[in-house]
């Protein structure tokens, strides 16, 4: 079994979106900066309109993916990786994370 990774982009704006073909699914991103939490939330919309994922939080080192994905086809998980290990999570580096952070898609 190959594995396919997937580059995402990241900005540092509080609120983006944009298209992507993940493996042979195409969905649209959503990131929305929660000050509350410190945290950018993540939503996934598949091309035919459902959301597979709703608000979840990007902690880094943690895979995120939903049962949802899985079930509608789109079979992987985001990763927000530090780009150096010296890298501290922080408040700042979070919001600033395009700056710190890659973004992937594994399937």
């Amino acid at each position: 079994m190959t594995l396919a990774v997937t580059l995402l982009p990241l900005y540092n704006q509080p609120s983006v979106q944009y298209s992507v073909n993940l493996g042979t699914s195409a969905c649209t991103l959503l990131f929305n900066y929660n000050t509350r939490t410190g945290y950018y939330h993540l939503t996934v919309t598949l091309s035919d309109g459902n959301v597979v994922m709703n608000g979840r939080k990007v902690v880094p080192r943690t895979n995120i993916f939903t049962s949802d994905m899985y079930d509608k086809g789109l079979k992987g998980s985001f990763y927000l990786q530090p780009k150096e290990d010296s890298i501290v999570e922080s408040p700042e580096t979070i919001m600033f994370w395009a700056d710190n952070y890659l973004f992937s898609f594994t399937s």
